[in-house]
């Protein structure tokens, strides 16, 4: 069996970080917090316990959160995109605009000046 490239890596743990994202956001904005009935679906986002066994889920979802902005944060390349004139990045595998190291930077970035922001509050 032949091992996995460091690209289907990096996109696994992109959708990976993306559902968990996902799934933390839904829980937190629908204040399932306080609602401990069962959820069939909510958002496109199917609940398969009461909302009180999701909610003990959450910081197991945001330790893995954590972990895979970690490793994204290892595997992005902080070299620019060179976006050639058809949108084509030359600098990481030739994917159309916006790159996804483009979009991962991105995602980073968001995530450090929003944790910022909740420690200047």
């Amino acid at each position: 069996m032949t091992e996995p490239t460091r690209d289907a890596l990096h996109a696994e743990t992109l959708a990976m970080l993306a559902h968990d994202e996902k799934v933390i956001r839904d829980v937190l904005d629908d204040g399932i917090l306080d609602a401990p009935e069962v959820l069939s679906s909510r958002r496109q986002l199917e609940l398969p316990a009461p909302a009180t066994e999701c909610v003990k889920r959450v910081p197991e979802l945001e330790a893995e959160v954590a972990r895979l902005r970690e490793l994204l944060g290892e595997l992005v390349d902080t070299s620019d995109c060179r976006y050639d004139h058809h949108g084509y990045c030359q600098a990481h595998k030739l994917d159309p605009r916006p790159c996804p190291n483009e979009r991962a930077i991105t995602l980073l970035a968001a995530y450090a000046a929003a944790t910022r922001e909740g420690a200047d509050a």
